[in-house]
Protein backbone atom coordinates (compact mmCIF):
# COMPACT_ATOMS: atom_id res chain seq x y z
CA UNK A 1 0.00 0.00 0.00
CA UNK A 2 1.19 3.40 -0.91
CA UNK A 3 1.15 6.19 2.04
CA UNK A 4 -0.65 8.88 1.55
CA UNK A 5 0.45 12.22 3.36
CA UNK A 6 -2.40 14.52 3.46
CA UNK A 7 -1.98 18.05 4.24
CA UNK A 8 -5.10 20.78 4.77
CA UNK A 9 -4.23 24.04 2.83
CA UNK A 10 -3.40 27.03 4.29
CA UNK A 11 -5.55 30.02 5.62
CA UNK A 12 -7.83 31.25 2.92
CA UNK A 13 -9.98 34.05 3.04
CA UNK A 14 -13.44 32.73 3.95
CA UNK A 15 -11.49 30.46 6.76
CA UNK A 16 -10.03 33.54 8.35
CA UNK A 17 -13.76 35.34 7.99
CA UNK A 18 -15.54 31.89 8.63
CA UNK A 19 -17.32 31.32 5.62
CA UNK A 20 -18.39 28.15 4.64
CA UNK A 21 -16.41 27.55 1.42
CA UNK A 22 -17.11 24.22 0.01
CA UNK A 23 -16.17 24.35 -3.48
CA UNK A 24 -16.34 28.13 -3.94
CA UNK A 25 -12.56 28.62 -4.97
CA UNK A 26 -11.36 31.34 -2.54
CA UNK A 27 -7.70 32.15 -2.20
CA UNK A 28 -5.35 31.92 0.54
CA UNK A 29 -5.10 35.13 2.38
CA UNK A 30 -1.93 37.14 3.90
CA UNK A 31 -1.81 34.65 6.79
CA UNK A 32 -2.07 31.56 4.17
CA UNK A 33 0.73 32.75 2.44
CA UNK A 34 2.95 33.12 5.07
CA UNK A 35 2.17 29.63 6.77
CA UNK A 36 3.26 27.89 3.39
CA UNK A 37 6.30 29.87 3.42
CA UNK A 38 7.19 28.67 6.89
CA UNK A 39 5.76 25.44 6.52
CA UNK A 40 7.09 24.05 3.04
CA UNK A 41 10.49 23.95 4.06
CA UNK A 42 9.65 21.76 6.95
CA UNK A 43 7.19 19.47 4.59
CA UNK A 44 10.48 18.95 2.63
CA UNK A 45 12.89 17.81 5.38
CA UNK A 46 9.77 15.71 6.63
CA UNK A 47 9.41 14.15 3.42
CA UNK A 48 11.60 14.72 1.01
CA UNK A 49 10.95 11.11 -0.44
CA UNK A 50 7.52 11.33 -1.73
CA UNK A 51 7.58 10.52 -5.39
CA UNK A 52 4.61 13.47 -6.07
CA UNK A 53 2.61 16.04 -4.41
CA UNK A 54 -1.25 15.58 -5.67
CA UNK A 55 -3.57 18.67 -4.87
CA UNK A 56 -7.31 19.63 -5.72
CA UNK A 57 -7.76 21.97 -8.10
CA UNK A 58 -9.06 24.60 -6.38
CA UNK A 59 -6.63 27.50 -5.69
CA UNK A 60 -6.18 27.64 -1.73
CA UNK A 61 -4.88 23.74 -1.95
CA UNK A 62 -3.44 23.96 -5.43
CA UNK A 63 -1.32 27.31 -4.52
CA UNK A 64 -0.31 25.22 -0.94
CA UNK A 65 1.16 22.32 -3.25
CA UNK A 66 2.84 24.12 -5.45
CA UNK A 67 4.87 25.50 -2.53
CA UNK A 68 5.61 22.17 -1.50
CA UNK A 69 6.42 20.73 -3.97
CA UNK A 70 9.27 23.61 -5.01
CA UNK A 71 11.06 22.88 -1.68
CA UNK A 72 10.94 19.59 -2.07
CA UNK A 73 12.27 19.39 -6.01
CA UNK A 74 9.67 17.51 -7.14
CA UNK A 75 8.17 17.79 -10.60
CA UNK A 76 4.91 19.76 -10.92
CA UNK A 77 2.05 18.82 -8.56
CA UNK A 78 -0.57 17.00 -9.86
CA UNK A 79 -4.21 18.78 -10.18
CA UNK A 80 -6.99 16.38 -8.96
CA UNK A 81 -10.75 17.10 -8.70
CA UNK A 82 -11.50 13.81 -6.47
CA UNK A 83 -9.79 15.71 -3.63
CA UNK A 84 -11.70 19.05 -3.78
CA UNK A 85 -13.61 19.90 -0.83
CA UNK A 86 -17.43 18.85 -0.70
CA UNK A 87 -20.00 20.77 -2.62
CA UNK A 88 -22.47 22.26 0.41
CA UNK A 89 -24.74 23.96 -2.32
CA UNK A 90 -26.62 26.29 -0.97
CA UNK A 91 -24.69 27.14 2.44
CA UNK A 92 -21.63 27.66 0.04
CA UNK A 93 -20.92 31.62 0.74
CA UNK A 94 -22.88 31.61 4.20
CA UNK A 95 -21.21 32.53 6.93
CA UNK A 96 -20.78 29.93 10.22
CA UNK A 97 -22.84 31.72 12.24
CA UNK A 98 -25.57 32.00 10.20
CA UNK A 99 -26.39 28.68 9.14
CA UNK A 100 -28.45 27.33 12.09
CA UNK A 101 -30.85 30.49 11.90
CA UNK A 102 -31.05 30.73 8.32
CA UNK A 103 -30.79 27.72 6.62
CA UNK A 104 -31.64 25.16 9.14
CA UNK A 105 -32.88 22.09 6.78
CA UNK A 106 -29.62 22.74 4.84
CA UNK A 107 -27.90 22.42 8.30
CA UNK A 108 -29.04 19.40 8.78
CA UNK A 109 -28.34 17.72 5.64
CA UNK A 110 -25.08 18.64 5.93
CA UNK A 111 -24.65 17.64 9.49
CA UNK A 112 -26.59 14.55 8.83
CA UNK A 113 -25.54 11.11 8.79
CA UNK A 114 -27.39 9.86 5.52
CA UNK A 115 -24.76 8.47 3.21
CA UNK A 116 -27.70 9.78 0.62
CA UNK A 117 -28.62 13.17 2.15
CA UNK A 118 -28.61 16.32 -0.26
CA UNK A 119 -27.73 20.00 0.88
CA UNK A 120 -29.95 21.65 -1.05
CA UNK A 121 -28.90 24.04 -4.02
CA UNK A 122 -26.73 21.30 -5.95
CA UNK A 123 -25.15 20.22 -2.74
CA UNK A 124 -23.01 16.63 -3.07
CA UNK A 125 -23.48 13.67 -1.25
CA UNK A 126 -21.48 11.48 1.04
CA UNK A 127 -21.73 8.48 -0.69
CA UNK A 128 -20.37 11.07 -4.04
CA UNK A 129 -17.61 12.19 -2.08
CA UNK A 130 -16.90 8.74 -0.79
CA UNK A 131 -16.94 7.37 -4.41
CA UNK A 132 -14.70 9.90 -5.84
CA UNK A 133 -12.38 9.62 -2.62
CA UNK A 134 -12.44 6.04 -3.41
CA UNK A 135 -11.72 6.16 -6.92
CA UNK A 136 -8.46 8.37 -6.23
CA UNK A 137 -6.99 6.06 -4.00
CA UNK A 138 -7.36 3.11 -6.15
CA UNK A 139 -5.32 5.23 -8.72
CA UNK A 140 -2.52 5.83 -5.97
CA UNK A 141 -2.48 1.99 -5.75
CA UNK A 142 -2.50 1.43 -9.52
CA UNK A 143 0.41 4.15 -9.56
CA UNK A 144 2.65 3.81 -7.24
CA UNK A 145 4.09 0.62 -5.20
CA UNK A 146 3.80 -0.84 -1.66
CA UNK A 147 6.36 1.80 0.54
CA UNK A 148 5.70 4.84 -1.98
CA UNK A 149 5.00 8.18 -0.70
CA UNK A 150 3.03 10.77 -1.80
CA UNK A 151 2.02 13.96 -0.54
CA UNK A 152 -2.18 14.93 -1.42
CA UNK A 153 -3.12 19.01 -0.43
CA UNK A 154 -6.88 18.44 0.15
CA UNK A 155 -9.54 19.98 2.21
CA UNK A 156 -11.04 19.86 5.89
CA UNK A 157 -14.54 18.24 4.57
CA UNK A 158 -12.42 15.71 2.50
CA UNK A 159 -10.62 14.42 5.98
CA UNK A 160 -13.47 14.80 8.34
CA UNK A 161 -14.95 12.47 5.67
CA UNK A 162 -11.86 10.30 5.85
CA UNK A 163 -11.25 10.32 9.68
CA UNK A 164 -14.88 8.93 9.55
CA UNK A 165 -14.94 6.27 6.73
CA UNK A 166 -11.81 4.39 7.64
CA UNK A 167 -12.90 1.83 9.81
CA UNK A 168 -9.75 1.34 12.12
CA UNK A 169 -10.82 2.56 15.47
CA UNK A 170 -7.95 1.29 17.60
CA UNK A 171 -6.05 3.20 15.40
CA UNK A 172 -7.99 6.06 15.65
CA UNK A 173 -7.12 5.99 19.26
CA UNK A 174 -3.82 5.40 18.94
CA UNK A 175 -3.35 8.74 17.00
CA UNK A 176 -5.44 10.41 18.96
CA UNK A 177 -7.70 11.69 16.20
CA UNK A 178 -9.95 14.57 16.35
CA UNK A 179 -11.99 16.08 14.25
CA UNK A 180 -10.66 19.24 13.63
CA UNK A 181 -8.18 19.17 11.16
CA UNK A 182 -6.19 22.58 10.75
CA UNK A 183 -4.38 24.54 8.17
CA UNK A 184 -1.42 23.27 7.57
CA UNK A 185 -1.50 19.65 9.58
CA UNK A 186 -0.53 16.63 8.38
CA UNK A 187 -2.98 13.17 8.20
CA UNK A 188 -0.22 10.37 7.50
CA UNK A 189 -2.46 7.03 6.20
CA UNK A 190 -1.67 3.56 4.00
CA UNK A 191 -4.50 3.28 1.89
CA UNK A 192 -6.24 -0.19 0.51
CA UNK A 193 -9.42 -0.68 -1.60
CA UNK A 194 -11.06 -4.15 -1.72
CA UNK A 195 -12.52 -5.25 -4.70
CA UNK A 196 -15.85 -5.50 -3.11
CA UNK A 197 -15.49 -1.23 -4.03
CA UNK A 198 -14.60 -0.76 -0.02
CA UNK A 199 -11.58 1.19 1.01
CA UNK A 200 -9.96 1.11 4.56
CA UNK A 201 -6.81 3.23 5.99
CA UNK A 202 -4.10 2.34 8.09
CA UNK A 203 -3.59 5.64 10.00
CA UNK A 204 -0.11 6.82 11.27
CA UNK A 205 -0.19 10.53 12.17
CA UNK A 206 -3.87 12.34 12.27
CA UNK A 207 -4.12 16.42 12.80
CA UNK A 208 -0.36 16.81 13.60
CA UNK A 209 0.61 20.81 13.48
CA UNK A 210 4.33 20.13 13.21
CA UNK A 211 4.70 22.36 9.73
CA UNK A 212 3.68 25.49 11.94
CA UNK A 213 4.26 26.29 15.45
CA UNK A 214 0.52 26.72 15.55
CA UNK A 215 -2.43 26.46 13.08
CA UNK A 216 -4.48 29.23 12.61
CA UNK A 217 -7.91 26.99 12.58
CA UNK A 218 -8.74 24.11 14.36
CA UNK A 219 -12.25 23.73 12.85
CA UNK A 220 -12.93 21.56 10.06
CA UNK A 221 -15.77 22.73 9.10
CA UNK A 222 -15.34 25.97 7.37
Amino acid sequence: MPTVVFVRHAQSEYNAARVIQGQIDCPLDDVGRAQIARAAPVVARHHADARAVYASDLARARDTARAIARAIGTRPIIEDARVRERHLGALQGMPARDVSRAAPEARAAWKSRDMDARVPGGGETYRELDARVRSFFRSLIAEYEDGDKVICVTHGGVLGWLRRRGANGDEKKLCAMRRGVGNLAECVVRVNAADDGAWRCAYETWACGKFLEETALAADDV
